[in-house]
């Protein structure tokens, strides 16, 4: 998969064994979010529990279960005049 703007490639794709990363230049998904008035939503998920002694040299944690959710937004960064 690649994508070419006036002629010039402006993505990369990798693959490998478990996973696959796709990337666009960045002045590309600013133009595209900025054109169609968008943005990217990334979903925040974190989920985690200690439940066993941990060593001295780790701080105390205070809270054995840990959940939380946050949304960040990408908005389109804007052209210097």
């Amino acid at each position: 998969m690649e994508y070419l703007l006036n002629g010039e490639m402006v993505s990369v794709h990798y693959i490998n064994e478990t996973d696959q990363f796709f990337y666009l230049r960045k002045d590309v998904v600013d133009m595209i979010l900025s054109k169609f008035h968008g943005k990217i939503r990334h979903h925040l998920y974190e989920r985690r529990m200690v439940n066993e002694k941990l060593p001295d040299t780790v701080p105390t944690v205070k809270d054995c279960f840990v959940q939380k959710e946050k949304d960040v937004f990408y908005v389109a960064t804007p052209k210097p005049s």
